[in-house]
């Protein structure tokens, strides 16, 4: 152990001569320091010094004793085996990193001259558990105690005005904090990592409040903001866990992205008046949070049922994600927006209105509980992994409104079995069913030209794939751990036979397709039968008349023609187990098949059935199908 004292001193003396000044460094023991002048400065202490270590007042230089003022910058830095400093009253100044990762430094005093506890002076010194700072000082530099894992408790001094970046930030064992009331800024991070720390009271006096501040303080359960404050910055309170109430002050405007996100404990919070934007991901991971309100003079924002909406509610915003049960959407609902119902993970059934014309993306990401949603039509836009996650979903039928899927949108839906495309989409995005384990069949609309990466892989129970149109663009990975077989039809090209891109392939002749084939190929829901209706009319129509329901039968269905003095109708006539025959009626009434003559089909199974109309000019025709 190396003591120091005026009286009795071995040094060692280098000058340096620089623009016609002398800075004299001497070492005496274990420091190194500076003749400045009219004082002297510590400028090193040498890294193998253990123990212990007194800083004498003054120091013997070549013209005599005199006062130490000051550490330098990174002074004691990496001493790793110092346990404690005994700093003179005669210093005014600590530098920068002065004892940063000194690990086994356990106690320091800091005299009341000193001014600035500058940046990462203490940082790292994961050993430091009591430390005294003097009142003098006013402004904690950035980093200054950054994980100092043993301090425990501290006192700031009253005359503090700032807290720097990441100030205390990663001090594990702090568990009480006083702010003095004379603190206007706190840094950026200054707390951030403090997982020991519960209660903390900001004062009136902070105008700033940085991003990032609280963030991780997972054993914070309450917090007092300063009444002035106008902005809650990004991140402010990212993962706080143990949050559970929050007011925010009346003169707040602006909530930062994140602000809130994995406050888990937080169950209600409420918007004030002035809040005018809010940024992305605000109450994300917040999953106690059961009722978002908004103060009713709120010119931007509005609340309905504890839902967050935009202040006309045509924009859904955010639900909180401790809803539960069933949840209907006003009906002037017409953009929900990107991640407004993420983990969501207790809403079963979520009702949208008819207006919706967009869906955000993540909008309902890892809502594991939703069993069924039912998209309306006018829906135009699915966005990116919009359903992604949703692992109690079953089935969807998507309209043929729809025109844009985005990627991933049915990524992981596990128990997903059925699916209904949209007729006028041009793609299946990268990812669009990837892990879709229960996928057992799906049908490719007609005019879809490309297959993304990924799009189907690892749909394991995938054993049939309809295309109503052309070979689309596949990648190697599109069908990557898929055991199915594709279904093409007669009139398509670009497939081969008996295999496409490495799948199993087939092609079907459209004239002589099976109902279920068929109802495959063109019902525009999953699980249709032929007896389904599309706008009042039975598919059993459609199929026996070969007509695709996407098309609609006021342009599709047969309408007779006169030729001459008779009426004649054409039509698709061949399916197996379906009778066709054309009745007659001039009053919509008692119809019959008397004086109607049928061909038989053509080669394409075209059938034509003609009635006079010399002694009956006004009629009506009809063809009825049947099944036997």
């Amino acid at each position: 152990m190396k003591h120091f004292s005026r009286v009795s001193h071995i040094y060692l003396l280098i000058c340096t001569v620089l623009a016609q000044s002398v800075a004299c460094g001497y070492t005496s023991g274990n420091l190194t320091y500076q003749d400045d002048g009219d004082f002297v400065v510590i400028t090193d202490c040498a890294e193998s010094t253990i123990g212990p270590v007194v800083i004498p007042a003054s120091l013997p230089t070549t013209s005599g004793d005199k006062s130490v003022i000051g550490i330098a910058e990174s002074a004691f830095a990496d001493c790793v085996q110092v346990t404690s400093v005994a700093v003179p009253y005669s210093v005014l100044e600590i530098g920068k990193f002065a004892f940063s990762y000194c690990l086994s430094l356990e106690s320091i005093s800091i005299p009341h001259g000193v001014t600035s506890i500058e940046d990462s002076t203490f940082l790292g010194c994961e050993s430091l558990a009591s430390i005294s700072i003097p009142n003098s000082v006013t402004t904690v530099g950035d980093e200054a105690f950054k994980e100092c894992t043993s301090i425990i408790d501290l006192t700031l001094p009253g005359l503090i005005t700032e807290i720097g970046e990441s100030a205390f930030s990663g001090c594990t064992a702090l568990e009480g904090f006083s702010i003095p009331p004379t603190v206007v800024t706190i840094q950026n991070e200054a707390f951030a990592g403090c997982t020991s720390l519960t209660n903390i009271v900001i004062p009136n006096s902070v105008t700033d409040l940085g991003a990032v501040v609280f963030w991780d303080c997972t054993s914070l359960e309450s917090i007092t903001l300063p009444s002035g404050l106008i902005e809650i910055k990004s991140g402010t309170f990212y993962g706080c866990s143990s949050l559970t109430t929050l007011s925010i002050p009346s003169a707040v405007t602006t909530i930062g992205s994140s602000a809130f996100n994995g406050c888990s404990s937080l169950n209600s919070i409420n918007i004030p008046a002035d809040v005018t934007l809010m940024g992305l991901y605000t109450f994300d991971n917040c999953t106690s949070l059961s009722s978002i309100s908004v103060d009713p003079l709120n010119d931007t924002y509005s609340s309905l049922a504890g839902v967050l909406y935009n202040k006309a509610q045509t924009l859904l915003i955010r639900c909180p994600e401790g809803k539960q049960g069933s949840l209907s959407l006003p009906s002037t609902v017409e953009t929900i927006g990107d991640g407004a119902f993420l983990y969501s993970k207790f809403l079963t059934e979520i009702l949208l209105p008819k207006k919706l014309l967009m869906i955000g993306n993540d909008s309902f990401l890892r809502c594991t509980s939703l069993e069924d949603v039912i998209l309306p039509n006018g829906l135009t836009s699915i966005g990116h992994a919009a359903f992604s996650g949703c692992s109690s979903l079953t089935q969807i039928a998507i309209p043929d409104s729809v025109a844009f899927i985005g990627n991933m949108v049915f990524r992981d839906c596990s128990a997903l079995q059925t699916v209904r495309l949209p007729q006028h989409i041009t793609s299946l995005g990268n990812e669009l069913f990837h892990r879709c384990y229960a996928l057992e069949t799906i049908t490719v609309p007609r005019g879809v030209s490309e297959i993304g990466h990924f799009a189907f892989q690892d749909c394991t129970s995938l054993g049939s794939i309809y295309f109503q149109g052309n070979a689309p663009t596949v990648y190697p990975s599109s069908f990557t751990n898929v055991n199915s077989h594709v279904y093409f039809l007669d009139l398509s090209s670009g497939f081969t036979e008996p295999y496409w891109n490495g799948v199993d392939s087939s092609e079907l002749e459209s004239i002589s397709l099976t109902s279920d084939h068929w109802l495959s190929l063109y019902a525009p829901a999953r699980g249709a039968t032929l007896t389904t209706e599309v706008n009042g009319v039975a598919l059993l129509l459609f199929y026996a008349l070969n007509v695709d329901p996407a098309v609609g039968a006021g342009y599709a269905f047969p309408v007779p023609v006169v030729q001459g003095n008779q009426m004649e109708i054409s039509f698709f006539g061949i399916r197996s187990g379906l009778t066709y025959s054309v009745e007659t009626s001039e009053s919509l009434s008692g119809w019959t098949t008397e004086d109607v003559t049928q061909s038989l089909p053509d080669e394409d199974g075209i059938v034509t059935a003609t009635v006079s109309m010399i002694s009956k000019p006004n009629q009506f025709l009809h063809i009825k199908v049947e099944q036997y």
